[in-house]
């Protein structure tokens, strides 16, 4: 996550207001970056399509002015878990603190559970190259679609066991 992504996000979580104005907003951004002049214009335009964003994640809800064109924003129930998940990783920067057991353990089951998947299609996929090999075999007529076939699968199989490589070793460095 950027800075100035950062630093709007802490001006919105600092934000007590049940209407949330883009305007608003714009200049408490303003007053905290750091980054010199900047041009209001653009400031609020670039915040309208992070707000964007943010209501597509649902994040927060727009909400329309009755009787007008006018909008403002609300914070939707996920933003106080987004804000917290969003700081951990500049909280990890700075006090570079490893990640809760909690957290690197469902994390592990999530990648042993992809990892148990990934190995039964592999399983899968070897019975599978061992009959094309015996099609192709004892039926002639058939090499040359059982080969294609057998041809196939055999990368596919070697994709596969790319990717059990690649979950392993991140099992490995959360591991240690």
């Amino acid at each position: 996550m950027k800075n100035k992504d950062r630093i709007l996000l802490t001006v919105l979580h600092q934000s007590q207001s049940a209407r949330i104005r883009v305007t608003e907003i714009r200049d408490q951004f303003i007053e905290q970056c750091t980054d010199g002049k900047l041009d209001a214009a653009a400031v609020r335009r670039w915040i309208n399509g992070k707000f964007t964003t943010l209501v597509n994640r649902g994040v927060l809800i727009r909400k329309s002015v009755p009787g007008s064109k006018k909008h403002y924003f609300e914070k939707s129930p996920y933003f106080a878990e987004y804000y917290a998940q969003q700081s951990m990783p500049q909280q990890k920067m700075l006090d570079d603190t490893p990640k809760t057991p909690v957290a690197a353990s469902a994390e592990n089951s999530v990648l042993h559970e992809e990892l148990k998947s990934y190995r039964q299609t592999m399983l899968s996929q070897l019975g599978e190259i061992e009959e094309y090999r015996r099609i192709r075999d004892q039926y002639p007529e058939l090499e040359v679609v059982a080969t294609t076939q057998f041809k196939q699968v055999v990368d596919e199989n070697y994709r596969m066991l790319g990717r059990i490589r690649a979950i392993e070793k991140l099992i490995e460095t959360v591991a240690c």
